[in-house]
């Protein structure tokens, strides 16, 4: 799996960071955020290992891959179904949601 940041638009830096609309602070601390996690689920497969990623606010990410290699389990993990196996993700006034494949309306 890998991610990738959109391309830079007008307003942003050579390093996609956008200025706030008021006062002109560029955002820092990121709005989702990954620390060396990662998933083991209970029959013992290993899910992801060390993932590493800082999205701050006004970034774009699109995560790709082949089918299987973690890209649902990582949604699952920033929108808080799935608790990690090791290190932290931090979530700092940003909403979080998640669009299910299979959409069901509960009775």
């Amino acid at each position: 799996m890998r991610t990738t940041p959109a391309p830079a638009v007008e307003g942003q830096g050579p390093d996609g960071n956008t200025e706030a609309a008021h006062g002109g602070n560029v955002y820092t601390d990121p709005a989702l955020a990954f620390h060396d996690v990662g998933l083991t689920f209970e029959n013992g497969t290993h899910a992801l290992d060390g993932i590493h990623i800082a999205i701050r606010p006004g970034e774009f990410v699109s995560l790709v891959g082949s089918s299987g290699c973690g890209k649902s389990t990582l949604l699952r993990l920033a929108a808080g179904f799935e608790k990690p196996t090791t290190g932290t993700v931090s979530v700092a006034s940003a909403k979080v949601g998640y669009v299910f494949q299979e959409a069901t309306l509960l009775p």
